[in-house]
């Protein structure tokens, strides 16, 4: 059981279970409980850089009804998502460690540093490609006055 806070300060708990993992696969696709086969580990990582398909998953893994999970997922903000998502893969690893499948808690540990790693190197270049852009602008001579109008 791992919970998390949203940003009204209510507290959310994400329990795996063996049904709940196959409630999320009948619904879903992902097999959590084979995430180390290709087929599952890349439908895993699809679905944790979808938010929205993370949040759906995460209220599911909840057991939140309909109603329930549409006034979730209508009110997370990022720290929310930030937070239910460290949470999801701390239960992941969790349930996996408590089983003895030390192998599957490290493919899902190795998978969130990929992902963190991935979302490192995307801001690197982001911040990269708007200091080119800025440098383009002052070497040929425009500036913050000299703009043109959009």
């Amino acid at each position: 059981m791992t919970t998390f806070k949203d940003a009204t300060g209510k507290e959310h708990t994400l329990t795996l279970t063996v049904g709940a993992a196959m409630r999320i696969k009948a619904k879903h696709g992902i097999d959590l409980l084979k995430i180390e086969t290709d087929g599952n580990l890349e439908l895993f990582s699809k679905m944790t850089l979808d938010l929205e398909k993370q949040a759906v998953v995460i209220a599911d893994l909840m057991g939140l009804d309909k109603t329930a999970s549409d006034e979730f997922i209508a009110n997370l903000d990022g720290q929310t998502i930030a937070d239910s998502q460290r949470a999801f893969f701390e239960e992941l690893v969790s349930f996996f460690l408590s089983t003895g499948q030390t192998a599957k808690a490290r493919v899902i540990t190795q998978n969130r540093l990929i992902l963190a790693k991935a979302n490192e190197i995307q801001a690197e270049s982001v911040d990269k490609a708007a200091e080119e852009a800025i440098s383009g602008l002052t070497t040929s001579g425009v500036t913050r006055g000299d703009a043109p109008d959009a």
